[in-house]
C-alpha cells in the first residue's frame, strides 16, 4: 500500500517536473532552449540571466556592457554613429568581475567590432547585496545542458502567460499573471529605465526628490548630503566602515586582459558623470574614496595610452553634472547624455589620457571644494 502511494507521488511529482520544464523550453523566456517552438515575443529584464541567451540566438558585432549608467544607450544609435550593428547587455548594479562573466563569453563566440564599457563598479564589494554570480555564470559557459536547469526555478513559470500563446485568464490563474514590467518585446528598449515613472518622474531638482522621499536611491542621496553637512559643521563623526570603491585592481583583474588578448576589438571605456554634489562629498568628508577615485583614473588614462584598442572617455568637466535637476539622485543622469556621449564617441571627442588626465583631475577637485554642501542641506530641508 505505501509503496503504490510513494510509486504515485513520484510518477505525479515527476509528470508535473516535466511538464513544468517542457512548457518552459518551449516557450524559453531567456532564450536558452534549442527546442523553442514559436518566434521570440518577448525579453526579461533580468540581463545576468538574459544576456546569455541574446548572445547565443542574435546576430550582432558590437555590445554595450555597462551598468544602469549604460542602460539608456539605444543600441540602433549606436550603430548609426559608430559603425557595426550594437545590442545593450548592460547589468544594472553589476561589478567589473560579473560583466567580465559575459564579456569573456561574448568575446569567445561573436567577432566583435566595438565594445562600450562603464568603469564603475570596479570595486570587489557588493553594495546593493547583489547575486552570486555562481547562481548565474554557467549560463555562459558552453555546456548546454545546465543551462537548462535555470528553468527549474518557479519564478518563471508566469512568462509563459506573456506569449500570446497562452496569455488568456486560465493560464493565469494556473502560473500567475505575466509580469508585464519586467519584459521588453524590442530588443532595443531591453535596458533602457528613464521611461518608467518611477524613475523619470524624480528628474527635475531637489523638490522633485523630495516628492520621492519614500524611494530608497532617493533618500540615500538626501541622507549623505545631510550628514555630509553635520560632519561638516561637527555635529557628526566621520564614520566609514567602506572598503575600496574604485579600485583600480578590479580593472587590472578583469578588463585589461580581454582587451590585451583581444588587439582587433576596439574598446570604449568611459568614467560615468556622477553629480558633482556626490564628489563633493567624498571630497569634502571621504576624502580616501576620493582619492582612489583619481587613483583609478590615473592609471587607466596610462593604460590607455598602451593599447591601440582603448578610447577612453571623460565627461566630468560638462556644466550638467552641476545641475541636480539632471540627476534622479547622485549617480543617475538623464537618458539625454547617453546621447551626448554617444555623440562624442563618434567624433572621438572628450577623450582622457596621460596628457591631460592631471588638469581633468584638478578641475574635479576645485569644483569639488567648492561645492557647499552645508547650503545645499538646508535647501533640501526647507
Amino acid at each position: 500500500m505505501y509503496i503504490k502511494l510513494l510509486f504515485s507521488t513520484v510518477i505525479t511529482f515527476s509528470f508535473l517536473v516535466l511538464c513544468h520544464m517542457m512548457i518552459l523550453l518551449l516557450i524559453d523566456p531567456l532564450s536558452i532552449s534549442k527546442i523553442g517552438f514559436s518566434d521570440k515575443e518577448f525579453y526579461v529584464k533580468e540581463m545576468r540571466f538574459q544576456a546569455a541567451g541574446i548572445i547565443k540566438k542574435i546576430p550582432f558585432d558590437s555590445a554595450i556592457v555597462g551598468t544602469s549608467m549604460a542602460g539608456n544607450f539605444k543600441a540602433n544609435e549606436a550603430s548609426e554613429l559608430l559603425g557595426g550593428n550594437f545590442v545593450n547587455l548592460s547589468i544594472s548594479g553589476s561589478l567589473l568581475k560579473e560583466r567580465a562573466v559575459v564579456l569573456k563569453y561574448l568575446l569567445s563566440s561573436h567577432k566583435m567590432k566595438t565594445v562600450i564599457i562603464s568603469l564603475d563598479g570596479s570595486t570587489g564589494l557588493q553594495r546593493n547585496k547583489g547575486l552570486p554570480i555562481d547562481s548565474w555564470s554557467y549560463l555562459y559557459n558552453e555546456n548546454y545542458l545546465d543551462d537548462l536547469t535555470v528553468y527549474t526555478n518557479s519564478k518563471y513559470l508566469p512568462y509563459i502567460n506573456c506569449h500570446s500563446f497562452f496569455n488568456n485568464k486560465m493560464t493565469a490563474m494556473l502560473l500567475g499573471e505575466c509580469p508585464a514590467s519586467k519584459i521588453r518585446s524590442n530588443i532595443n528598449l531591453l535596458t533602457e529605465w528613464q521611461s518608467q515613472p518611477s524613475h523619470n518622474s524624480r528628474f527635475g531638482g531637489i523638490d522633485n526628490w523630495k516628492k520621492h522621499i519614500s524611494n530608497d536611491q532617493v533618500k540615500a542621496s538626501i541622507d549623505e548630503v545631510i550628514n555630509a553637512s553635520l560632519i561638516l559643521k561637527g555635529k557628526l563623526n566621520i564614520v566609514s566602515n567602506e572598503g575600496n570603491l574604485y579600485d583600480y585592481t578590479q580593472f587590472n583583474k578583469h578588463i585589461l586582459p580581454l582587451v590585451i588578448s583581444h588587439p582587433d576589438v576596439k574598446f570604449v571605456l568611459f568614467f560615468p558623470p556622477y553629480s558633482l554634489i556626490k564628489y563633493a562629498i567624498d571630497y569634502q568628508v571621504n576624502r580616501k574614496q576620493f582619492d582612489n577615485y583619481k587613483e583609478l583614473v590615473k592609471k587607466v588614462a596610462l593604460d590607455s595610452d598602451k593599447y591601440n584598442n582603448i578610447e577612453l572617455y571623460w565627461f566630468n568637466e560638462y556644466s550638467f553634472i552641476e545641475d541636480i535637476k539632471n540627476y534622479k539622485d547622485l549617480s543617475h543622469y538623464s537618458a539625454e547624455f547617453n546621447s551626448l556621449f554617444l555623440h562624442k564617441f563618434s567624433l572621438n571627442e572628450s577623450v582622457i589620457d596621460s596628457t591631460n588626465y592631471k588638469a581633468y583631475l584638478k578641475s574635479l577637485e576645485g569644483r569639488a571644494s567648492n561645492l557647499d554642501l552645508i547650503e545645499l542641506a538646508q535647501l533640501i530641508k526647507q
